[in-house]
């Protein structure tokens, strides 16, 4: 009988427990980007806490995640959440977050945009990085070959063994790979300053239920930045611990990455557009409108 008392009373514990864990808000967050990079310092900081992290090594995982109500929001290329839309998902935008960060890095034999006609790029299908690729490559006339992949890691082996001559890379990433080899051609942000890349992204579900705890994750970021703003070398150390790097690469990486909240009209523009060429590019097949995408929520 005691046994069995036992076994009720932790049975009992452990469904508090699960239920406990569940009221939580659960956030999605890519491991090898630095998109997340205010939120993690704002963990860190002690500015936020009864949030659950859970990682993922792709996007695409992750908006998988999302879509499936598995995490209630999540740090993630904007195109996803507009191509969900047009799917007739329930995602919503609710802040811009990470900007810039982004470019295209070539074997040193090429030295400009223009010497990629006609050769192959790697993108991730469907993402920032493919969008902005085919946006450049369209504004510079030049026609190259889009190669589509599944991870970071696939692209990159591509470039390293030669089967693609640039792909479209991110920091920190970007400037792992062999300096010696391969050099960045060109940064998005040259044509498109402070144009977002990964958004704060929820669900209609988190939405009806976790307003509040969605608020006061927005505002622990805005603490986390204002923190980087005062404070950069210690935001440097940060960046080394968390992403293995060196002060060298962690202070490249900083220095084209933007970190700011907010939906201006400007961002919305621009996540339009590149909305638009990913439809003609045959990605998605449905609408999606500015209207639609965002919801604004606290102050």
């Amino acid at each position: 009988m005691k046994k069995v008392s036992m076994m009720l009373l932790l049975l009992a514990l452990f469904g508090a427990g699960c239920k406990k864990t569940e009221s939580l808000l659960s956030i999605g967050l890519i491991k090898p980007s630095m998109n997340h990079l205010p939120v993690s310092l704002a963990i860190e900081l002690g500015y936020l806490d009864g949030v659950v992290v859970r990682w993922f090594n792709s996007g695409w995982e992750l908006n998988e995640a999302l879509v499936a109500h598995a995490v209630d929001c999540a740090v993630m290329p904007f195109t996803y959440a507009w191509a969900d839309v047009a799917a007739g998902k329930d995602v919503r935008i609710l802040s811009f977050l990470e900007r810039e960060s982004d470019g295209l890095i070539a074997s040193r034999d090429i030295a400009t945009l223009s010497e990629l006609e006609g050769k192959k790029i790697g993108v991730l299908r469907a993402s920032t990085l493919d969008a902005f690729a085919r946006l450049i490559a369209t504004e510079q006339g030049v026609t190259p070959q889009f190669i589509s992949f599944r991870t970071p890691m696939d692209m990159a082996s591509a470039l390293q063994s030669g089967n693609v001559a640039a792909i479209s890379y991110y920091v920190p990433s970007i400037f792992r790979l062999d300096a010696s080899r391969f050099h960045v051609i060109r940064w998005y942000s040259q044509s498109r300053p402070m144009h977002p890349c990964c958004d704060l992204v929820s669900h209609d579900a988190a939405l009806a239920t976790k307003t509040p705890a969605l608020a006061a994750l927005q505002q622990a970021i805005g603490k986390a930045m204002n923190y980087m703003e005062s404070h950069p070398e210690a935001v440097v150390d940060f960046v080394q611990q968390r992403f293995a790097l060196d002060a060298d690469v962690a202070r490249a990486s900083l220095a084209h990455t933007a970190y700011r909240l907010g939906l201006d009209p400007g961002g919305q523009h621009i996540e339009a557009e590149v909305f638009a060429l990913l439809k003609s590019a045959g990605y998605v097949t449905g609408d999606a409108s500015v209207g639609q995408m965002y919801e604004k929520i606290g102050d």
